[in-house]
């Protein structure tokens, strides 16, 4: 089976490589500030009414600066670049350190959580394992923007630390939904395209070998859909378990708060599990047995031990 052939443009002056058309022209306007050809074939009348109101306007006061021109949709690597092109002031503070910021002020509030190798947060002290996750500790417990990505479309307050989180939130605005959706298309179009060469060479392979019984086929759900998780990389049954977790985990966004003691949990079930500490109510009763409990896992391991004493008891013995 014939893949079909991949066409590639590539831009004269820096070789980056684009799989469409469009994207090399929004490439050379973005960056090397080329300009589309203005259209020819103006009419004599339309250049002498131009020249007349040029001429009235040489009277008039200058107009008011206009503002910054909206950025307009384009590819995920130069989405990604756009993002961070007003970040220039590298860090001071360790030789090795690769992050970079719009300001100085910025800059030294990075160099006051460096701990060497480590990060701490200068607020509150709580030490941090990398710097992304510093800066999002920051932004969420105290206020503080350091050096997070903000949505460029003018009016929204979106913020992330990571660029691919800011891409899909582009999906929002109806303007990108189209250009956001076409990359999430091709990157399945190149997947399935992988697999399908694997797929090719072990057929070939089984085929060189001896013929082997035929494994049954997998049947699965069609409503089945494995997501993939862009930061930890771990698969998930749909969408709303991915969104779940990245809210849970990496966000740590936890809305659920105990009005005893303030700890916060992310699922309503652990905050009511918690309560039951407070409250001293153990609901969760052993069939077998007087033993209770407030935690569902803690019950289930119990019930686990009666099945393994029942297991062996049931056993006969060896002759």
């Amino acid at each position: 089976m014939e893949l079909p052939a991949r066409i590639v443009y590539v831009c004269s002056l820096c070789l980056r490589q684009y799989d469409l058309l469009e994207d090399l022209r929004g490439h050379m306007m973005f960056f090397h500030g080329y300009k589309p050809l203005p259209t020819t074939g103006v009419k004599q009348s339309n250049v002498k009414q131009t020249e007349t109101q040029l001429s009235k306007r040489v009277s008039m006061p200058p107009p008011s600066p206009s503002p910054p021109a909206e950025l307009q949709p384009m590819p995920f690597k130069d989405f990604r670049l756009a993002l961070r092109v007003n970040m220039r002031v590298p860090c001071a503070e360790i030789s090795g350190c690769v992050y970079k910021f719009e300001d100085a002020n910025k800059q030294t509030l990075h160099a006051k959580c460096h701990k060497g190798e480590t990060y701490s947060c200068s607020e509150c002290g709580q030490e941090q394992a990398n710097w992304r996750r510093c800066s999002a500790h920051l932004w969420k417990e105290h206020q503080i923007d350091v050096d997070l990505l903000q949505c460029p479309v003018a009016g929204c307050d979106y913020k992330s630390p990571l660029s691919a989180l800011v891409w899909r939130h582009m999906r929002v605005h109806k303007k990108w939904r189209t250009r956001v959706l076409r990359r999430e298309l091709w990157r399945r179009r190149i997947q399935k395209q992988q697999q399908q060469q694997q797929q090719l060479l072990l057929d070939e392979a089984t085929n060189s070998q001896a013929p082997l019984q035929p494994a049954a086929e997998v049947k699965k759900n069609k409503y089945y859909a494995e997501k993939t998780c862009e930061i930890c990389q771990q698969k998930f049954v749909n969408g709303k378990t991915l969104s779940k977790h990245v809210k849970t985990v990496h966000n740590k966004i936890k809305p659920f708060i105990c009005n005893v003691c303030g700890k916060k949990t992310a699922r309503k079930a652990s905050l009511i599990i918690h309560m039951r500490q407070h409250t001293g109510e153990k609901p969760l009763k052993c069939e077998h047995c007087k033993f209770a409990t407030r935690d569902p896992s803690s019950l289930f391991k119990h019930r686990q031990r009666h099945l393994k004493d029942a297991a062996a008891t049931t056993v006969p013995p060896t002759s």
